[in-house]
């Protein structure tokens, strides 16, 4: 089982890594344009350095920050998943803000342009940082990882004992 789990986990950052080259998104002038993934990722940063725009609304920002969010939380669960974390509320919490701003992209798509303008880029993006997510609130949650945890063949040689 924790052979599977670190399988999950790293094929969840391989494709993670890969959606940054893939083609997210289509925009430009006409819709014309494959907006890459790391395009997408800057393009987030670049609206927090212009925070004074006349032209840009609170809407506005809010994409970025669900962009932003996403790539945090995915950090937040590689580092409680490397660590071997205990804390499982923090898993549960940083997974359920992590798929949330994941599929807000999704929605914001179907009500607004059109889930025709999300490439698979961004359905890899969101379907990798959605496993790294659970790969990081399972190992929080298993018994492994539990205080006071002892295996059963360490067990056994103290009932044996006895």
């Amino acid at each position: 089982m924790k052979l599977q789990m670190r399988i999950f986990f790293w094929v969840g950052l391989g494709l993670y890594a890969l959606s940054f080259v893939l083609p997210s998104f289509m925009g430009g002038m006409h819709g014309s344009n494959e907006i890459l993934g790391y395009e997408c990722f800057l393009f987030s940063l670049e609206t927090f350095s212009f925070p004074f725009q006349n032209e840009m609304t609170f809407s506005d920002y809010l994409f970025p920050m669900y962009i932003i969010a996403c790539h945090l939380c995915l950090i937040a669960s590689v580092v409680l998943f490397l660590t071997n974390s205990k804390f499982r509320a923090l898993a549960l919490v940083i997974g359920v803000i992590g798929a949330a701003s994941n599929l807000y992209w999704l929605i914001a798509a179907a009500v607004g342009e059109g889930l025709s303008d999300l490439l698979i880029g961004y359905y890899i993006w969101a379907g990798a940082s959605i496993l790294v997510y659970n790969m990081a609130i399972w190992k929080a949650f298993s018994r492994r990882n539990q205080m006071g945890y002892v295996p059963r063949s360490k067990l056994s040689g103290v009932i044996d004992s006895a």
